[in-house]
């Protein structure tokens, strides 16, 4: 199954509606909600990122520390690379080949966060998450995988996740 943005905006949505009490609290629920995002990714080889709840915690650090920073943009570059960080320890494995993240997304992701973080206008929760998830999924597409093909000899498949 691809990545399915709609997914992560509504269950964004439904974090900013619940609004956890701490900063941690909504660490652990933005990293859910992340993590199971990403685990419907796909390389262009079929592989799967095995590890994508394993490695929740990578993303409560780096949601945590992105919490309780004290500016948007500080906020913004500390989950962009803390993003980039956990599909850099993504494996990939499938039934045909297996491979690594060899790109971790957009480098542009936070830029995009800091401006979504900035913004103070009276949005709705749903138009929030809706933002935020176009600039995850955006991020997330521009994740590339080598995938080593399982019988050999044959070349790497090496492409953006879906």
């Amino acid at each position: 199954m691809p990545l399915i943005k709609t997914v992560l905006a509504n269950d964004l949505e439904d974090l900013f509606n619940r609004n956890p009490g701490s900063s941690p609290q909504a660490a652990v629920s933005w990293a859910r909600a992340y993590s199971a995002y990403a685990a419907n990714a796909i390389s262009k080889a079929g592989s799967l990122p095995v590890n994508a709840q394993a490695n929740q915690g990578i993303l409560i650090g780096v949601f945590t520390g992105a919490f309780n920073s004290q500016a948007a943009a500080a906020a913004a570059g500390i989950m962009a690379q803390g993003i980039m960080a956990y599909w850099q320890a993504a494996v990939w494995v499938g039934p045909v080949a297996s491979g690594v993240t060899i790109v971790p997304g957009n480098l542009t992701l936070a830029v995009q966060l800091s401006m979504i973080f900035q913004d103070l206008g009276k949005k709705s929760p749903a138009d929030k998450a809706r933002e935020l998830a176009d600039a995850f999924d955006a991020g997330a597409k521009l994740v590339i995988v080598s995938d080593i093909p399982l019988i050999q000899p044959a070349p790497p498949i090496v492409g953006p996740i879906s």
